[in-house]
């Protein structure tokens, strides 16, 4: 969801909470019920991650992790180059993930 006024709305939620302190840590439910009704995804610099916001769009990133996988992005940044133990024929990485 991009705005008009200039930049990525996701990214704003990510200058919004401070996942490591409180007021978050104490009661993180009121900014995620204010995250899911604004965007579905927003990244998270402390965490390097993208958080995903709703449930239906977390049971299919759990029901599809192919789809889903840091493989795709290091198969695509890396090509036949990618790190030693990601593979895309496997579904994993050498920690076993998939």
């Amino acid at each position: 969801m991009r705005t008009k006024a200039g930049g990525d709305s996701s990214v704003r939620w990510c200058e919004r909470v401070d996942l490591f302190h409180d007021p978050y840590l104490a009661d993180p439910y009121p900014f995620f019920a204010e995250a899911r009704a604004a965007v579905p995804v927003f990244y998270s610099p402390d965490l390097d991650y993208g958080v995903v916001t709703r449930y239906h769009d977390i049971r299919q990133i759990f029901q599809t992790p192919k789809r889903f996988s840091a493989v795709n992005l290091h198969e695509e940044k890396y090509g036949a180059m990618a790190p030693s133990g990601i593979s895309r024929e496997s579904g994993s990485t050498q920690a076993g993930w998939k």
